[in-house]
């Protein structure tokens, strides 16, 4: 009786302090000193277990190792790619009062005056047909061509009589996800009438130039027509008679086809009011020009046949087409200043791809914040280095976001600046291989302490061949080779083994060809893992999270249930939390960094790792109440453990059966205090002392 009499009174006050001041009491998450995200563009979660450890043997080992489930939550408002990133490097919902508000899902360009890297004037030997200069587009990011703001090709319906002509030379650029298709010049702007470019689907190996109408859709047969991947300068010209709805193309001076198209309407209105050089209508980059182009010219009137042939063979200039009106040449023989622009005979005018939108004017433009702050803003603002590893061109509009221009000046400590992301790396070609080899190579010789890199593989196969089919599932198999590599060198680099912490996660799934069905549970559900260097932890995300986070099953909760499940935007704070950081400023997933990847001792209230008398006196305490109105957490501390918020005989069950697994078969019974039934007490979290007076009283007479 003396531990009645002397440790009773103290224990029953430590837990009845404890319960005044209700909170999740979690064991912290370890620290680490890297945290490499990965997204899995377009991974829905089910694949994972329909092809198993025999296939995918690197995420298995994640499962085994770490901590996973394959049935977290994309963003409840849509699932498409660019707002699930923001949300993923964010932590905000898309929409409502602390959203992000980005719906856009493409690149909006920069802004600004139109001289980017890797469009540019070369006078190298042998890259220009006649004058001084070739336009170049080489850079091999997918984004760059040249957008002209002007009619030059549309008229009046019934009547137009347009030639566009141009020399060019395709040099295959690696890494820039361009192969199948490529468009030397297009009518936009968000959709087109006509353009010319090469494609290489032909099944001879050869890329093969091309014309393309929409309306109606046509675009002859390419396999039939001229081999262009020769490294050869060429010249291509098209004739267009809407008059008599007809076109003509002639390859180096020689016709080679000629169709006849009912329907061909190129009037402003018709998506025909703006002309890229260099790169698909979109304006995204997707299919851009490989390589040079130069002496392009729009025509107002048909070139003949004697007058294409004398331009090709140089006996010609285009100025000289009889009967016609030169719209616009660019001769590509000095620099894209503003100055040649608005020179007509140079070009009509060649401005910016867009306003300069970044996410802080998509959000600001929908009643939002004026800037939003990410991962890249926490890491960078403390001194450390971050890096974006991009598979899609969209991500553009992220780098520009946090960029030098954009993002806000650092107040945390010394000032590190205002651009946030040290490294941007955009490869979108779907080549993960070469990706995650680059990126290897540069944690070797000088790590980031947070990197998100982005595979775009899979959502590129399942749009292609659907996510049902074999090639997406081969897919799926890559990107489990391309972990593995990554898992192995984490293992054997002497920096980064033992301090390191993986995330896996993805922006959405997908079901047929397309993934936009917001209640499709194969669109939606998702997987999320976490691995650390070192640790065998080997758990299910939800079974150590049962408190804070709840399995939806096939269920699609909103933000607003009170039990929340698994989200890719809980990534984030996980991150930061993982690296000994505060979460990020005006985030709502995981802001409280309560996601867990240790093990949690249910009925272990005060967190000293084990399940003990004081644990026992703190259930006891809470044993009878109801809870209604409190938070899941404020409940849990009260002995409510099996969530439905009241301190019952089922939790008591669970109490006990939690307290014999970890001390013993008749560990409970050897406690000696009283049990549920022979004690009830009046508790107000007001009056501590006046739970100590009854307890002293009650255990020393």
């Amino acid at each position: 009786m003396m531990f009645a009499r002397l440790v009773l009174p103290i224990l029953y006050l430590a837990a009845a302090l404890a319960l005044c001041a209700p909170r999740l009491i979690l064991a912290a998450n370890p620290r680490v000193d890297y945290v490499i995200h990965i997204s899995v563009d377009g991974l829905r979660g089910s694949v994972i277990e329909e092809l198993g450890p025999a296939n995918l043997p690197n995420f298995y080992q994640l499962r085994a190792e770490g901590v996973t489930t394959d049935n977290a939550r994309t963003l409840y408002e849509n699932t498409v790619t660019l707002p699930n990133h923001v949300t993923v490097i964010t932590g905000r919902p898309r929409d409502g009062a602390n959203g992000h508000h980005v719906i856009r899902n493409s690149d909006p360009g920069s802004g600004g005056p139109f001289v980017p890297g890797g469009v540019d004037i070369t006078t190298a030997a042998g890259e220009f047909v006649r004058g001084t200069g070739a336009l170049r587009i080489d850079d091999g990011s997918g984004a760059n061509y040249v957008h002209v703001n002007g009619n030059v090709v549309v008229g009046t319906s019934g009547s137009i009589t347009s030639t566009v002509m141009s020399w060019y030379r395709y040099t295959d650029i690696d890494s820039d996800g361009s192969d199948i298709r490529n468009f030397l010049w297009e009518t936009g702007p968000t959709d087109y009438t006509l353009s010319f470019g090469i494609r290489s689907d032909t099944g001879d190996g050869n890329k093969h130039a091309q014309w393309f109408t929409k309306d109606p859709s046509t675009g002859g047969n390419a396999a039939g027509l001229p081999i262009v991947s020769d490294g050869q300068w060429h010249h291509a010209a098209v004739v267009i008679d809407e008059s008599n709805q007809s076109l003509r193309y002639y390859h180096d001076g020689v016709q080679v086809d000629q169709a006849t198209i009912p329907g061909l309407s190129l009037v402003a209105g018709n998506g025909s009011k703006e002309f890229f050089i260099g790169n698909h209508r979109s304006g995204d980059g997707s299919r851009n020009w490989d390589g040079f182009i130069d002496d392009m010219a729009v025509i107002n009137g048909l070139a003949s046949a004697g007058e294409i042939a004398a331009i090709y063979h140089g006996t010609q200039t285009v100025s000289q087409v009889a009967g016609a009106n030169l719209v616009a040449h660019w001769t590509f023989d000095s620099n894209l200043t503003s100055a040649v622009n608005n020179n007509l005979y140079e070009g009509a005018a060649i401005v910016a791809t867009s306003s300069g939108a970044t996410v802080h004017s998509d959000c600001a433009a929908a009643g939002g914040d004026p800037y939003v702050h990410s991962i890249f803003d926490v890491v960078h603002d403390h001194g450390k280095s971050t890096a974006l590893y991009a598979g899609w061109n969209g991500f553009n509009f992220l780098d520009t976001s946090w960029d030098e221009d954009s993002g806000t000046p650092d107040t945390s400590g010394a000032d590190d600046g205002p651009d946030k992301i040290d490294t941007y790396h955009l490869v979108t070609n779907d080549n993960i291989n070469a990706q995650n080899t680059a990126f290897m190579n540069d944690m070797t010789s000088d790590p980031y302490t947070y990197a998100l890199m982005h595979w775009h593989l899979t959502d590129a196969v399942g749009h292609s061949y659907g996510w049902e089919s074999q090639e997406y599932k081969n897919a799926v198999q890559a990107v489990d080779a391309e972990l593995g590599r990554l898992i192995e060198f984490i293992k054997n680099d002497p920096e980064l083994a033992g301090s390191t912490a993986v995330l896996l996660t993805a922006d959405h799934g997908g079901y047929g060809t397309g993934h936009g069905d917001i209640t499709n549970p194969e669109i939606y559900t998702i997987p999320f893992y976490v691995w650390l260097a070192g640790e065998q932890i080997g758990e299910d995300l939800y079974a150590l999270n049962s408190l804070t986070r709840k399995d939806p099953g096939n269920g699609r909760p909103d933000y607003t249930d009170p039990y929340q499940p698994i989200r890719h935007g809980d990534a984030t704070n996980l991150a930061l939390d993982l690296l000994g950081l505060g979460p990020i400023p005006g985030s709502s997933m995981n802001a409280l960094q309560d996601l867990s990847i240790v093990k949690f001792l249910r009925g272990d209230f005060n967190d000293d790792g084990a399940i003990d008398a004081t644990d026992w006196l703190q259930f006891l305490i809470g044993h009878g109440g109801n809870f209604t109105g409190m938070s899941v957490e404020e409940a849990y501390t009260r002995g409510d453990l099996d969530g439905d918020f009241d301190n019952d005989l089922d939790d008591f069950i669970l109490f006990f059966n939690a307290y014999e697994k970890y001390n013993g078969e008749g560990s409970f019974a050897a406690l000696g205090v009283p049990e549920p039934s022979s004690l009830a007490i009046a508790i107000s979290c007001s009056c501590p002392l006046m739970i100590l007076r009854l307890l002293v009283k009650k255990t020393c007479t």
